[in-house]
């Protein structure tokens, strides 16, 4: 997974969303991975995501992969330190943001 600067998270997702992720905590790690890569996110967080105390994972807001997405809803809804938002500027990937 490539990682990103939070000066280019600009180039992929609204201002507002960035601003929102700067002031969220002291950043660890910003990763992008292709949605159609991932066939069970659980998974797929313990394997390859480095651990972190917090995560915001900026999901497209037309994401092909309709299976992860889902898991990616119920893994907020059962976790106090995940969080998942949309973008309409990001294309075809998925962006994870780590905290410490």
């Amino acid at each position: 997974m490539p990682v990103i600067s939070i000066e280019e998270l600009s180039e992929n997702i609204e201002d507002s969303l960035t601003k929102m992720i700067s002031k969220s905590g002291s950043v660890k790690f910003v990763r992008h991975v292709s949605a159609s890569l991932i066939v069970d996110a659980q998974k797929f967080f313990k394997t390859f995501v480095p651990t972190a105390k917090h995560y915001i994972v900026i999901v497209p807001d037309n994401v092909k992969n309709e299976k992860v997405k889902d898991e990616l809803i119920s893994m907020s809804r059962n976790s106090f330190n995940f969080t998942i938002l949309y973008s309409y500027k990001l294309r075809d990937k998925i962006l994870i943001i780590g905290y410490d």
